[in-house]
């Protein structure tokens, strides 16, 4: 493919708008370097993201850069995102703006209106794994995944090409669903992380000053399903049982907390516990700067970017063996 390249993507994920960079996430900082560079590699190229915000206001496309446009789709349902998505979709390319190719962060439901626009438009589409498809734990997590897989399945074996997060990824999907290799792409997510110039000690002064003398076990992510912190609490007692000098921090947020947390205050030592709750993404520099060891107990994970940001900040991991993890340390 010669001259520019026009990239329409959907996703349902609201961290692309400028009103939540930070809080969730690096997305928009991301993906403002990717079309930077594409611009860069390609002059001409643009990308189109059409994405899901919050009902009850009305969001104005956002340029956050040259070659770069972000429109939001509000709904307080957010299955009839597909219905704004398409709708947004046939905006865009009524203006005379045409894709040269389609893609979608997942690929299930976003995934087939790509997959349909693509065909109608007659250029390609590009799938993308950000997750284990094939992991059993994940499967189990809810009554509609194995609907979603079977979907994801389909629209892989059919799609013009699939990016995958990761090598472990690729390996699996090939095997699974007999795909050419050369179909399938690496490229694991970036990250805009910078790890800080403050010392352990002056990390910890501006986090808890309490902390300069302990040796501090940490966990950043979400807290759901997938990253098993019934377990991680399990190997943190039995850490606290050991040694008196270490204190464990957790960093995040998600439906699961009010459970960890009061498995927590069942183990005896809740006082060695510390939940920062959801963290700025700009301010995660620090709190890996105050860790001495990060510590994932997760059942599946795509890659573990937490790990390069770890390893970023000097900060040694260990981890279950799960696929992202183990390729990456």
């Amino acid at each position: 493919m010669a001259g520019p390249v026009r990239v329409l993507m959907f996703s349902k994920d609201p961290s692309f708008l400028a009103c939540q960079q930070g809080a969730f996430g690096d997305t928009l900082t991301r993906h403002v370097a990717y079309a930077d560079r594409l611009r860069r590699s390609r002059p001409g190229s643009e990308i189109k993201i059409v994405t899901c915000g919050p009902g009850g206001r009305y969001y104005p496309p956002e340029r956050p850069t040259e070659g770069l446009e972000i429109r939001t789709v509000t709904t307080r349902l957010r299955m009839l995102y597909l219905w704004g998505a398409y709708r947004a979709a046939r905006r865009i390319v009524a203006s005379g703006w045409h894709p040269t190719v389609v893609s979608a962060q997942t690929p299930w439901e976003e995934g087939l209106l790509g997959y349909r626009l693509a065909r109608a438009l007659n250029v390609p589409f590009l799938a993308q794994l950000h997750f284990d498809l094939f992991s059993g734990q994940w499967l189990r997590e809810t009554a509609v995944n194995p609907l979603r897989a079977a979907l994801a399945r389909w629209l892989c074996r059919r799609s013009s090409g699939v990016r995958v997060v990761s090598e472990s990824l690729k390996h699996n999907l090939c095997a699974q669903l007999a795909i050419n290799p050369q179909r399938v792409f690496v490229a694991p997510v970036g990250t805009s992380f910078q790890a800080t110039e403050l010392s352990r000690q002056e990390a910890r002064q501006r986090l808890n000053p309490a902390w300069h003398d302990r040796r501090i076990v940490l966990f950043v992510g979400r807290f759901y399903a997938p990253k098993n912190l019934a377990l991680w609490v399990r190997v943190a007692t039995r850490l606290a049982e050991r040694r008196n000098d270490v204190d464990f921090v957790l960093a995040g947020d998600g439906p699961l907390r009010p459970a960890i947390e009061s498995q927590v205050r069942s183990t005896g030592f809740a006082h060695r516990f510390h939940f920062l709750g959801a963290v700025d993404h700009r301010a995660l520099p620090v709190v890996f700067r105050a860790a001495d060891l990060l510590l994932l107990t997760s059942d599946n994970e795509s890659y573990g970017r937490v790990i390069v940001e770890a390893f970023l900040s000097g900060l040694p991991t260990v981890s279950t063996n799960c696929s992202g993890p183990t390729e990456v340390i």
